[in-house]
């Protein structure tokens, strides 16, 4: 399956690990995969996980790690590559805009 990354149920799936991500540990701006790769990282800090939510994240790794060789590191760096592509939607100036300094 070399296009999945960009097929309809791909996306479906994305969203639905973002809205679970939203749901148990109130981030709503990434995936609980990418939430597992900072757990293996031992970078729960940055997120202020509580102690339910970083055991979750740390036991839920291996298994999508094993599901899918290297899967949380996968993730984490598809939902940069979706951050900097909706920056950069985002930053296009409007006519409405004020003026930038």
């Amino acid at each position: 399956m070399a296009g999945f990354a960009k097929t309809w149920f791909h996306g479906l799936l994305v969203s639905l690990d973002e809205l679970g991500a939203a749901i148990l540990y109130n981030r709503t701006d990434t995936t609980i995969s990418s939430l597992c790769r900072l757990a293996q990282l031992e970078l729960l800090g940055r997120v202020e996980a509580s102690r339910w939510q970083a055991w979750s994240l740390t036991n839920l790794a291996p298994l999508l790690d094993r599901i899918q060789a290297n899967h949380c590191e996968k993730a984490r760096l598809a939902d940069l590559a979706r951050a900097e592509s909706t920056i950069a939607i985002l930053t296009v100036a409007a006519p409405s805009d004020p003026p930038r300094s």
